[in-house]
């Protein structure tokens, strides 16, 4: 794919914020839709889509997992761009389980919505990193329709051999979010002095981790017992078993079901997810047409293929997305939505 200087934006964007997609079960999931617009209206379309799904704050721009810019992009360019809050997160009713089974069934779901809308032609995308790149691969296994192309950025592959645990030894980054992303549980946000606990016990995290192994009613999640059963449950696991089968967690273990779209899987060397990356593209590059891997130089997270720097270490200006295979990651994002949902081969 090459830069067909393809950043020109024409269009304005308007916001339909917390729009209601109803599952399966019920359930009401909460979505930001970021639509092309002229003169402060939406323009009837019909456009491709995009789709990230995410279990974090993407709407107050504080943090590394706002969405604002992703949408006003690829809206800007004439892309509806879909934000949905995970079940049981923010704006989404539900219980929020930590890479839950039901993650491939919403995704389903919200893709099937999406393609019934008059603004929409049926063509959609998706893409995200870490949590937002397994809930894609658990989708895949769903076969949904109109699922025609994936970004997927940093995606787990087997929990149990990398990314979760690395050949059954755990990551205790897991235990730490689920201690720091309590914080923004439903109950958290209904009682301030919950809340507050919660966070008195992520800022003393490294106390806690002394403190190991956690049991019932001696852990920082304690104030949450169904948030320390996940915790519990991810630390207790360490031997393979059926905890390792769930289709989201262990996508490796269902490869046969996984969706014949164009892919791209993307890595970083620094992450812990590059033998996930990788494995997820060997596993099915002689299998399913136009897949491809991406690694770059860089750390956990998206915005860093743009960045040089590993730590403090700078990688040198060859290292990065941008200014080297493309002018940056959105704009290689962007050719390959081109190509697949546009039908753009130029792209």
């Amino acid at each position: 794919m090459t830069d067909t200087s393809k950043s020109a934006a024409p269009y304005d964007v308007v916001i339909a914020r917390s729009v209601k997609c109803v599952a399966r079960d019920g359930v009401r999931l909460s979505l930001d839709i970021y639509r092309p617009a002229r003169d402060g209206e939406a323009l009837p379309g019909p456009f491709p889509a995009v789709i990230t799904r995410s279990p974090y704050d993407t709407r107050s721009g504080k943090g590394p997992s706002g969405q604002a810019g992703n949408g006003e992009y690829f809206a800007r360019r004439g892309y509806l761009y879909v934000v949905q809050d995970s079940r049981g997160r923010f704006g989404s009713e539900g219980e929020f389980t930590l890479l839950d089974a039901k993650e491939g069934e919403d995704g389903y779901d919200v893709i099937e919505w999406l393609a019934a809308q008059p603004y929409c032609d049926g063509m959609i995308g998706t893409q995200g990193s870490s949590l937002r790149a397994w809930n894609q691969t658990a989708t895949a296994l769903q076969n949904p329709p109109h699922l025609k192309a994936m970004w997927v950025n940093q995606s787990g592959s087997n929990g149990f051999m990398h990314a979760v645990r690395h050949h059954g030894t755990l990551e205790l980054r897991w235990l730490a979010w689920l201690v720091t992303n309590a914080i923004h549980s439903q109950e958290a946000h209904a009682d301030p002095a919950l809340q507050a606990k919660l966070v008195r016990n992520a800022e003393k995290m490294f106390e806690w981790f002394q403190r190991l192994p956690w049991s019932e009613g001696n852990s920082p999640l304690s104030p949450l017992p169904k948030w320390e059963k996940q915790a519990l449950d991810f630390y207790r696991n360490g031997d393979f078993s059926a905890f390792w089968m769930n289709p989201t967690l262990n996508p490796e273990a269902y490869r046969d079901r996984t969706a014949d779209v164009p892919t791209m899987y993307a890595g970083a060397w620094y992450d812990t997810y590059p033998r996930a990356s990788i494995k997820n593209y060997t596993d099915l590059a002689g299998k399913l047409s136009h897949q491809y891997l991406l690694m770059g130089g860089g750390v956990h997270g998206g915005p860093n293929f743009d960045n040089p720097l590993v730590g403090e270490v700078d990688m040198g200006k060859g290292a990065p997305i941008k200014g080297n295979i493309h002018k940056d990651r959105h704009e290689i994002m962007l050719a390959f939505f081109d190509r697949f949902l546009r039908g753009d081969e130029q792209a």
